[in-house]
C-alpha cells in the first residue's frame, strides 16, 4: 500500500510540473529579436526533454511494476507463486499500471506547449 501512495505522490508532483510548464508556455511574450528566437528554441528543446523523460519514466514503471513481477510469477522464480498472494500481485500491478498510464499521458500532452 505504501508503494501506491508513493506512486500517487510522484504522479501529483509530475502533474504539477506539467501544468506549471504549460502555463509558462501559454504566456506567449514572443520577442522577434534573435535572442528571443534562441530563447524559444531552448524552451522547445526543454519541453521535448521533459516529454522524453516522462515517457522513459512510464516505460520504467511498466517494466519494473508489471513485466518483471509477471515474468517472475510465470517462471516461479525463487518460489514467487508460493510466497506472494495473487491479490498482492493484482493490487501492485494495478497501481503500477496507473502510474504508467498517468506518466505516458503526460508525456504525450507535454509537446502541446511547443512554440
Amino acid at each position: 500500500m505504501q508503494d501506491l501512495f508513493g506512486i500517487l505522490r510522484f504522479g501529483a508532483v509530475v502533474a504539477g510540473i506539467f501544468w506549471w510548464r504549460r502555463e509558462d508556455a501559454d504566456a506567449g511574450d514572443r520577442d522577434p529579436s534573435p535572442l528571443g528566437e534562441a530563447a524559444r528554441v531552448i524552451r522547445n528543446e526543454r519541453t521535448k526533454l521533459l516529454a522524453n523523460a516522462l515517457d522513459r519514466a512510464s516505460t520504467a514503471c511498466f517494466t519494473v511494476g508489471i513485466a518483471t513481477p509477471v515474468a517472475g510469477y510465470i517462471y516461479n522464480i525463487s518460489g514467487l507463486r508460493g510466497s506472494l498472494p495473487g491479490s498482492t500481485m493484482i493490487v501492485g500491478g494495478f497501481s503500477w499500471l496507473v502510474a504508467f498510464v498517468l506518466l505516458h499521458s503526460l508525456a504525450r500532452r507535454t509537446p502541446g506547449g511547443l512554440q
